[in-house]
């Protein structure tokens, strides 16, 4: 008894040490207001400011009926609704609750590493997970918390399916706790769909069960079917809300330079390195990776080296430890692996480039390998005493260093998303060859009355990537705005010849300004053009008829100076 209730506290000590670390990585974020998304998602979304709505919720798509982002996130939204009725208008209610679900997921992680790995190998992971800073956007943006749900219910169900499975059964109540978390991944954003493919990871490595695979096959038929079946209706019901099962448009830079599947998979290889700096070594951080700041690829180039030699690498990590029996190491690529697959780029195109949210699911993977690796480098040791105290104090010297300075780096980091003035301003010292930095702090200027900056920043985003319909957009309506359509006309054209999605936001306000300068032949072309296109027709009607007026007004003032 004495044995079994020291063993507790220790696991509670070990436990209680997580959280607090996970706590002193975030705890800074409590100040932060609602930042980049969170204001249009939050903020500004009527449909999660009451309970009413709730329902609804699951039949809409995440930004919102006629939003081309789509997105189906609805138990996302529904937290976003239950902390806006706790907490109303007050942002430290919903950082709150990003920091209780990051002290969660840590323990989550804790518990499952200790089921594939020593224990103290289990709590440096964990507590390496707790203080890693690429988790700062995610736990620091409200909107962030789709992320850490999916963390939590992937690292909570994969450590329940595991203990559950080396006992060499299924027992139905479990496999209902495991069913339900899948429906919370899956809910909670899309990435959660590899929560099954984790499960099979689990089984194929950490899972001790003796028998053929067969056999244990039969064991966890009932929990495999049922699986498969919520994944099926999941897809359905969301391709029922969003018109198809893509859901989100690609990056504009796919469109924008008419990329191939071929291109997109060499262009990912060359990002492949930045994936592997993030996950272990991520001491520059930004909020943006857009283009040229990561480059595309048309063709293989030495771009690629570095990231096609991490790959080559991680398999041949693979490959040695399934060969040595090393489960906890080849557990950890595995989920690493199938954890990039749906954001990787590789299978489809994504709408983002890199995104440091994005990758808190496989830091999982990537911590449980950095343990068990750990854990062998120790065993290797020579067992001298005299020796092995002082690697270990070396060792420990050198754990508590790395936790140290994870810690203070995620927390400093969290005052960057404060707030949009911060955010953004700082967005450009990071990543200052990102467009898309450039071009959000410029429009957030123009909409505090900064012009000349925003202008400055806005051409910045033009000229680093001149393929992205917005940047020359955006800027030729604050030149319209203050009367100089000869200035917006050029940027309105620049925007319409990028893409064909630009006429849904161009096409109006070129005409406009069209009419005007004069050019009233071109600008009822472009009315005419907005109506085949079907949509806002009859906006488009009602600015046939203004331009109608106009040149019937200039014409009768030409021949009263005539």
């Amino acid at each position: 008894m004495k044995e079994l209730l020291g063993r507790a506290w220790r696991r509670w000590n070990a436990s209680a040490s997580i959280a607090l670390l996970a706590l002193a990585s975030s705890f800074t974020s409590l100040a932060n207001t609602f930042a980049y998304d969170d204001g249009y998602i939050v903020a500004a979304n009527e449909r999660v400011h009451s309970l009413r709505h709730l329902g609804q919720l699951f039949l809409e798509s995440y930004w919102g009926p006629g939003s081309p982002a789509g997105g189906y996130r609805p138990l996302t939204l529904a937290a976003f609704a239950v902390e806006w009725v706790v907490g109303g208008t007050r942002p430290i209610v919903f950082h709150a609750a990003n920091i209780l679900f990051y002290i969660a997921t840590a323990l989550a992680v804790f518990a499952l590493a200790r089921r594939c790995m020593p224990p103290m190998a289990a709590w440096v992971a964990a507590a390496l997970f707790a203080v890693h800073p690429v988790h700062v956007e995610a736990v620091g943006n409200v909107v962030g918390q789709a992320e850490l749900i999916v963390a939590l219910a992937c690292a909570s169900g994969v450590a329940l399916y595991v203990r559950e499975r080396s006992l060499e059964r299924m027992r139905w109540s479990v496999a209902l706790g495991i069913l339900a978390l899948f429906a919370v991944a899956v809910l909670a954003k899309e990435n959660g769909i590899v929560f099954p493919l984790l499960l099979l990871a689990a089984e194929l490595t950490i899972v001790r069960d003796p028998r053929p695979l067969r056999q244990r096959f039969v064991t966890t038929r009932p929990l495999v079917l049922s699986l498969v079946l919520a994944g099926l209706v999941y897809l359905w019901g969301r391709s029922l809300v969003l018109g198809d099962l893509a859901g989100m448009p690609p990056h504009v830079a796919y469109v924008g330079l008419h990329l191939t599947s071929a291109h997109r998979v060499l262009t990912m290889i060359g990002l492949a390195k930045e994936w592997a700096r993030l996950l272990l070594w991520p001491a520059k951080l930004a909020a943006e990776y857009s283009p040229p700041m990561t480059p595309f690829a048309v063709e293989m180039s030495v771009e690629q080296l570095p990231g096609f030699l991490i790959m080559l690498g991680t398999a041949l990590l693979w490959w040695w430890a399934i060969k040595r029996g090393w489960r906890d190491v080849s557990f950890g690529i595995a989920w690493v692996v199938i954890s990039m697959a749906p954001i990787s780029g590789f299978l489809v195109a994504t709408g983002f480039i890199l995104a440091e949210r994005t990758l808190m699911l496989p830091s999982i993977g990537a911590m449980i390998v950095v343990g068990a690796l750990g854990q062998r480098l120790w065993d290797a040791v020579p067992t001298v005493s005299r020796e092995r105290r002082t690697l270990r104090f070396a060792v420990t010297v050198l754990v508590g260093l790395l936790l140290a300075a994870g810690a203070v780096r995620s927390a400093v980091r969290q005052l960057v998303w404060h707030d949009n003035d911060i955010l953004f301003s700082q967005t450009v010292i990071d990543a200052p060859r990102s467009y898309r930095a450039h071009q959000i702090f410029g429009a957030w200027l123009f909409a505090r009355g900064f012009k000349g900056e925003g202008e400055e920043h806005m051409w910045q985003a033009i000229n680093l990537f001149p393929y992205d319909p917005i940047p020359p957009y955006l800027l030729a309506e604050e030149y319209r705005k203050k009367g100089a359509c000869n200035r917006a006309i050029p940027l309105y054209r620049w925007s319409l010849a990028t893409t064909d999605t630009a006429a849904g936001f161009a096409l109006g306000p070129y005409s406009r300004c069209l009419m005007k300068t004069g050019q009233f032949a071109l600008a009822r072309k472009q009315a005419l053009r907005g109506i085949s296109r079907g949509s806002e027709v009859p906006q488009y009607r009602k600015l046939l008829v203004q331009i109608d007026s106009a040149q019937r007004a200039n014409g009768q003032s030409r021949k009263v100076q005539l």
